[in-house]
């Protein structure tokens, strides 16, 4: 009896399982450009990390049910090479208490095709120097021949609206501009995994 009551564990335990299009991501470009009192500034992201979860119609996006994003605030150098920017732009968004910019999907708002790829309006929460805030966003989706899935776009945002004071430097000469744009182009890759819920 034990047995038998095994197998219908198992047997349901394996009914259960489902194949998740979970995508990892890939070697991405990720910019945030400002304007200062002297001249403007760049900083170039690297090491971003993340996860997407999507679905498809043949060869257009049907669904994006979760999206991951984090971007260590010391993986940002300035354009420049500038280490005393550098070190101002870590000091301004509390690198020791909020290692990490993150963002997380909460909701998309709409999904429409436009010419080889798609045009995503979504909703998602940003957490910049340990405040969160939920902003709007659209991107442009494109499939690549490779299966490669891009997010391409740009999101201006408020320093102010996240509590950060603009960076200073040169005795308050050097003053950088209250707005940002984050510029991206996010790349993931399939990884096929099996779970259950």
């Amino acid at each position: 009896m034990k047995l038998q009551i095994l197998f219908i564990i198992i047997f349901l335990n394996i009914s259960g399982l489902h194949a998740q299009n979970l995508y990892t991501i890939q070697p991405s470009v990720m910019s945030i450009k400002g304007t200062s009192t002297l001249h403007g500034w760049e900083l170039k992201a690297t090491g971003v990390r993340g996860t997407c979860e999507m679905n498809f119609d043949g060869q257009q996006i049907k669904e994006i049910k979760s999206l991951y994003l984090e971007i260590p605030v010391k993986n940002l150098k300035s354009t420049e090479q500038s280490s005393m920017m550098d070190g101002k732009v870590y000091t301004a968004l509390q690198s020791t208490s909020a290692p990490n910019i993150i963002f997380h999907l909460e909701r998309i708002n709409s999904i429409s095709i436009n010419g080889g790829g798609c045009d995503i309006n979504a909703e998602g929460t940003f957490a910049i120097a340990g405040v969160s805030k939920r902003e709007n966003i659209t991107v442009h989706g494109i499939i690549g021949t490779d299966g490669t899935i891009s997010f391409i776009g740009s999101k201006k945002i408020e320093m102010s609206d996240y509590n950060i004071e603009p960076p200073k430097a040169f005795l308050g000469a050097f003053t950088t501009g209250n707005e940002v744009e984050i510029s991206f182009k996010i790349n993931f890759a399939k990884n096929l995994i099996i779970s259950s819920n």
